[in-house]
């Protein structure tokens, strides 16, 4: 397990669902355009960085 890696993979999925409400009612722009647009990068990010800390690479002999 790699803490810093989950750490950061959790910190962007909390910021693509803050983030998004935040840009729609800065840009009066529908949600879902946003999202598309900025929350589905940041969330596809952070579950790839989260799958890569989450997981444990062994070596089986």
């Amino acid at each position: 397990m790699n803490v810093p890696r989950i750490i950061v993979g959790l910190l962007l999925f909390v910021g693509s669902a803050w983030l998004v409400p935040m840009i729609s009612g800065m840009l009066d722009m529908d949600e879902a355009l946003v999202f598309s647009t900025v929350g589905s990068v940041m969330a596809f990010a952070g579950g790839m960085i989260l799958y890569s800390g989450v997981r444990q690479c062994r070596r089986w002999y």
